[in-house]
């Protein structure tokens, strides 16, 4: 239930052989392109996941924040291979067909993780198991971008609180002040990232609330101000922005505020995004210079 499920993309010189291929054959597929050498012995058919094919390469497994956005998990960033190695091996190669042995120089477009992993992975494993993946997240982000991305586990039913206890048991301590935080209902990760603005600014809120319409927000905060999370990175047309404000005027007649932050105001901002919900709830702030203000807005 709660392993990555990958296709048998992968396949031993041995199995090629065991279904009838001769050597001269299987180089005349590698010449065709009829199947890829990804490494000695190891083949692939054509359109194999890049960071599958450059873990296997390197002699990994896909793992941490590569697997989990496999998984359609919230992560902040992806832009790096994340690879999971045996603490045994000793002859990794580059993660390109050209390269050989691997040299410290040549990891910039990926993370090597060497802790051992809770469950054994399958030897035609591609990836590491969802909750091996989790706790090397944790490793690898701050902690309200580990929340976010739990979250998002949690709510795609990934896993469940006997997983999420087992996750927290392989992360050192620090990182178990996370574990109460933790709520699937957040449909994104930029919902937990407010949620997370708003506990500190110590404002009660509601997740999820109901709307007249049959619908749902994002956040309720102290009652009064909705707050919709827009979780897009890129703007994606008029569509969705006549949506997002007939939902505002909706809110508005209902007699609520809202405020609608874009994904980079969240994740890049979030001083900004706390400092408007205190100004549009009269709440106290602090300045840069550390002077507490009353922010009061308009009755």
């Amino acid at each position: 239930m709660h392993s990555v499920r990958t296709a048998p993309t992968i396949f031993a010189r041995s199995s090629l052989i065991e279904e009838g291929m001769g050597g001269r054959e299987i180089t005349r597929a590698v010449r065709d392109g009829t199947i890829i050498r990804v490494r000695r012995d190891h083949y692939a058919l054509p359109g194999l996941d890049e960071d599958i094919r450059a873990a296997v390469r390197i002699d990994g497994r896909r793992a941490c924040l590569s697997t989990l956005t496999a998984l359609g998990v919230f992560v902040f960033d992806s832009s790096r291979v994340h690879v999971h190695v045996d603490r045994a091996a000793s002859r990794l190669r580059g993660s390109k067909p050209t390269e050989g042995q691997l040299a410290a120089s040549d990891r910039g477009g990926f993370v090597l993780h060497w802790r051992p992993v809770e469950k054994r992975c399958p030897p035609d494993a591609l990836d590491v198991s969802v909750i091996d993946a989790l706790a090397q997240s944790m490793r690898c982000q701050t902690p309200r971008m580990a929340l976010a991305t739990l979250d998002s586990a949690v709510h795609l039913g990934l896993v469940d609180e006997p997983d999420l206890r087992r996750v927290f048991a392989m992360v050192p301590a620090r990182f178990r002040a996370l574990q109460p935080l933790v709520d699937g209902r957040a449909e994104s990760g930029p919902e937990t990232l407010v949620r997370l603005i708003v506990r500190r600014l110590g404002l009660p809120y509601e997740v999820q609330p109901r709307l007249e319409n049959g619908g749902r927000g994002d956040l309720l905060v102290a009652g009064s101000l909705l707050v919709e999370v827009d979780s897009r990175a890129h703007h994606e047309g008029w569509e969705h922005a006549v949506l997002d404000r007939t939902r505002d005027l909706q809110a508005a007649s209902r007699g609520l505020m809202s405020l609608r932050p874009l994904y980079q105001h969240v994740v890049h901002e979030p001083g900004l995004v706390a400092s408007a919900i205190s100004g549009l709830l009269g709440q106290t702030t602090t300045t840069p210079a550390g002077r507490a203000t009353r922010l009061i807005h308009p009755p």
